[in-house]
């Protein structure tokens, strides 16, 4: 289905231009064409139609499934709409604590960058100096940090709520 919207909706913006007369037509860029038909159909196409008819799948879906636990037992008419309740209500409330925990993961990440980049920016150091098991040694040392870093704002996430 959404193929066939597509082949229209190019189809429509051909048939548009078409229309212009050679003056019109060359008063813009044929990239501009180009792209009217390429990137501007693909986005509505994926910005639009798609996630339309994937919401449409999914309201039939749920229905469906509905009709038919109801037909199985009537308590499922009971059981669908609270678990469904649950299932849209969770993520709400753990968006808070996912959107520190990505934060902090940023964060400890960022450190653990800086600190490898500064290693092996000095890697010429180590080599000159015949310890490149002292490279390693550091970039080890760093790594534990980072876990480590990870899990104690991991567990204060955790025991603060």
């Amino acid at each position: 289905m959404v193929k066939a919207i597509g082949i229209d909706l190019r189809a429509d913006i051909a048939k548009k231009f078409m229309e212009y007369d050679y003056e019109e037509y060359n008063s813009k860029d044929s990239g501009m064409y180009v792209a009217w038909l390429t990137q501007d159909v693909d986005y509505v196409l994926n910005n639009g139609v798609k996630p339309f008819y994937m919401m449409l799948n999914q309201i039939i879906s749920v229905i469906a499934s509905l009709i038919g636990a109801t037909m199985i037992h009537w308590s499922f008419i009971i059981i669908f709409p609270v678990s469904l309740l649950v299932t849209m209500i969770t993520p709400k409330y753990l968006a808070p604590r996912m959107q520190n925990v990505a934060e902090d993961y940023s964060h400890e990440s960022g450190i653990f960058t800086s600190k490898i980049k500064n290693i092996m920016l000095g890697f010429g150091v180590f080599l000159s100096e015949n310890c490149i098991d002292k490279m390693n040694i550091q970039i080890a040392k760093s790594t534990t940090n980072l876990e480590d870093g990870l899990s104690i704002r991991s567990w204060k996430i955790q025991n603060s709520q």
